[in-house]
């Protein structure tokens, strides 16, 4: 294994970050190490999560959450109210998924605002001992957690392209249409599928490597789900709204319409269909997508029925770019902050940020000359919407009382705000709780296995007697079907093993070596042979067909005559 681990590391071509992967070659090299039949899959953990760590972009970094005072982690912008910020704080559901223990685990924080998949990769799964410092941008050491929580496919799928090619019309806008096909093509051609398959497998391959779980193949990666934006109703209150930053005689002003709102929310859906394919191709690795979110953002989104040009609202989820940021408050209504009146002028802001001490303003009527600030002296150094991103984002992680400060709004907008946050912890904690064991506590005695031979359709009364005794008592029941797995699922089998497996009993599936014909006896396999070779690729055989079968309701194989 560590040679394929090796393999997949020699995709890149140098150290640096420009499109250095061949993504395809990659995904295709992943799929050859789960195949292959010396390839451990992931097991249901019993194990308490002592430790955990949070990987990927803005969605978990939190992108300063509640204002520049809330920022850590330099340009990495994590929030001090990002959700796993708030998972690390909360004892009641660590209680929930640890058996009862209030202690809160060991949280290492490394996800970076703007990080691709790649970067995820390079940046964020360096090997080392565990070290609490979130407000380190880059280089924490892995640690050894037992779970991962994680957002990315975002940064892939060019998201901040699409916002100000589609709505603000920023710096140097392409056409949205344009954006939108581009991103299309990524989808359709496995591009984007492949990206967030390599990273999702190179976090779990990480921790395995970490050795915090035991076994090491049940470490877990949680994926959560991105977020559509607009109300799904389509109200045409927003059909006037225009979000771009400067006036008509600079740019285009696209108004928010029911189709651009449907067409970015489609999207948005699109998108979370390839990275929750991509994870269902590595549930054999520990990956496990979290869906959800999108009900409890359910009259909390931009443009619901009502809303205002601005949508600065603690009502709204969201951050808007009009939205004040040196303040604790989520927006008017907000009942724990008062808010602070008016509104940020994020065209402004960002004037000011590019043209540094040069009093420069919009103009208030449209002249000959007029043209957009991009085009004018000076704003040569921001080549494209990325590089002004990527100049704000140091600038707020370098000083965020600088005089003139960085027109955060353009980072910020668009993201959640620290309460609805709570609930993207909540869907992860739960997550967690349907997904691993009652944890081992050493204290339950001795412990019963069980070789159970008896077909359930022959005799489901003695399964049923199995199935009722306590788990903590009988813990580990062996699967034996006509002393191998059989070619097609048997149902009677699969009802029993998936039942077992959801009362926490280990199912461990049965597997005849024959002594490898060894023995005075000299069995023989299924074809008659009693050649070593040809029982070793029995053995592997079932034990492939086993795990294809039944899949991550089996806890493990069984080898008799050993």
């Amino acid at each position: 294994m560590h040679l394929k681990y090796l393999y997949l590391w020699g995709f890149f071509a140098v150290s640096g970050l420009a499109d250095d992967i061949n993504f395809s070659a990659a995904a295709q090299s992943i799929s050859a190490v789960l195949a292959d039949p010396t390839f451990v899959p992931y097991t249901k953990p019993n194990q308490k999560i002592e430790e955990f760590i949070a990987l990927g972009d803005s969605y978990t970094a939190g992108t300063g959450c509640n204002g520049n005072d809330e920022i850590m982690g330099g340009d990495a912008l994590r929030g001090k109210r990002a959700y796993p910020m708030q998972m690390s704080q909360d004892k009641d559901n660590w209680a929930f998924v640890n058996n009862g223990d209030e202690t809160l685990p060991r949280f290492s924080f490394h996800a970076y605002t703007g990080d691709t998949s790649q970067e995820l990769v390079v940046e964020q799964l360096q090997q080392g001992a565990y070290e609490d410092k979130p407000d380190r941008p880059r280089g924490q050491p892995f640690g050894k957690p037992q779970v991962a929580v994680l957002t990315i496919g975002g940064n892939d799928a060019g998201l901040s392209s699409i916002l100000n090619d589609c709505i603000y019309r920023a710096w140097l806008p392409g056409d949205c249409q344009t954006t939108l096909n581009a991103l299309q093509q990524e989808i359709d051609n496995g591009n984007l599928r492949d990206k967030v398959n390599y990273a999702m497998y190179q976090v779990a391959r990480a921790g395995r490597e970490a050795g915090g779980a035991n076994p090491r193949e049940s470490f877990q990666v949680y994926v959560l789900e991105y977020l559509t934006f607009f109300d799904d109703a389509l109200d045409p209150v927003c059909n006037d709204y225009t979000w771009a930053y400067f006036p008509s005689w600079m740019t285009d002003q696209p108004p928010l319409t029911q189709e651009l709102r449907k067409q970015l929310n489609d999207m948005t859906r699109k998108v979370n269909a390839v990275i929750k394919a991509a994870a269902q191709d590595l549930q054999r690795m520990g990956i496990i997508y979290v869906e959800g979110l999108q009900d409890a953002y359910n009259g909390h989104r931009f443009c619901e029925p009502g809303a205002t040009k601005e949508q600065t609202e603690s009502k709204v989820w969201f951050w808007s770019q009009y939205s004040k940021i040196n303040t604790p408050s989520e927006g008017p209504g907000d009942p724990n902050a008062a808010a602070v009146t008016g509104y940020v002028d994020p065209a402004q802001e960002l004037l000011d940020f590019v043209f540094p001490g040069q009093n420069k303003v919009i103009p208030t009527t449209q002249t000959a000359d007029t043209s957009p600030p991009w085009e004018w002296d000076g704003a040569e150094k921001y080549a494209d919407f990325d590089s002004l991103l990527r100049a704000i984002s140091a600038a707020a992680g370098d000083d965020v009382e600088a005089t003139v400060r960085p027109p955060f709004p353009v980072l910020r907008s668009f993201h959640p705000k620290g309460t609805p946050y709570t609930e993207h912890a909540t869907a992860l904690f739960a997550a967690m709780a349907d997904n691993r064991a009652a944890v081992a506590t050493g204290g339950e005695g001795q412990q019963i296995a069980i070789a159970s031979y008896i077909n359930p359709l022959g005799d489901p009364a003695s399964w049923e007697r199995l199935l009722a005794y306590d788990s903590k008592k009988i813990s580990v029941l062996v699967a034996n079907i006509l002393n191998s797995p059989d070619y097609v699922v048997n149902n009677s089998w699969k009802s029993v093993i998936e039942q077992a497996a959801n009362q926490d009993k280990k199912i461990l599936g049965y597997i005849r070596t024959g002594y490898l014909s060894v023995n005075q006896q000299q069995f023989t396999t299924r074809l008659d042979s009693k050649d070593l070779t040809d029982w070793a690729s029995q053995i592997e055989q079932d034990i492939d067909k086993w795990f294809e079968l039944y899949s991550t309701s089996l806890g493990g194989i069984f080898f008799d005559e050993g």
